[in-house]
């Protein structure tokens, strides 16, 4: 006797409230683990200093807390990331839907937590890349790194004592690594 669910749709999943994180993954409902202080504070980091970059969405839109990317089709993946942006010329008629998004945004950016497992960050990146997102960072607060990836390119690991520079994906914006990281991230005693 079989116990499968039946696969959900990104319609469906969109017509479900739930108590906890959860992003659907291949039709199915995968529940995500609490985020913790420090990823919080490097989210709102992150969008903070992106947003000073596109003051006034001059460029597109900073998006947070894990809003929908639809990066797969049948069976459909809805994933959440922590920050994205994506240009006007992106989205039809230069506007946001009010769901989720079905186009790459230029750029997606995760914040490691303590329960994270990088195969299941990886597992993300690709389907970023597959969709057509021009950049990923993924940053670790634990260790005060930050990692630059591009689609056609190995990671740039960057520490707290370097400067985020995007130019391909976000000509302009730099700023020092340690000004996204919560106080005493990295260090022995945190």
């Amino acid at each position: 006797m079989s116990t499968a669910q039946a696969l959900i749709t990104a319609e469906q999943f969109w017509e479900i409230d739930f108590d906890v994180p959860v992003e659907l993954v291949r039709g199915e409902i995968v529940e995500l683990t609490r985020p913790n202080t420090w990823h919080g504070y490097v989210c709102a980091k992150v969008s903070h200093l992106l947003q000073l970059w596109n003051a006034n969405d001059q460029y597109g839109f900073v998006i947070s807390n894990d809003s929908g990317v639809l990066t797969e089709r049948d069976p459909d993946t809805l994933r959440g990331p922590d920050v994205y942006f994506i240009r006007h010329e992106r989205l039809p008629g230069g506007r946001l839907p009010e769901r989720w998004i079905e186009v790459p945004p230029d750029l997606a950016v995760e914040v490691f937590s303590p329960t994270d497992r990088w195969r299941d960050i990886w597992d993300q990146i690709h389907e970023y890349f597959a969709l057509g997102v021009n950049g990923v960072w993924v940053t670790d607060p634990r260790k005060g790194t930050l990692h630059v990836m591009k689609p056609d390119d190995g990671p740039q690991i960057l520490d707290e004592t370097q400067t985020l520079e995007s130019p391909d994906v976000l000509a302009g914006f730099s700023c020092p690594l340690d000004s996204l990281l919560p106080p005493h991230a990295g260090s022995e005693e945190a």
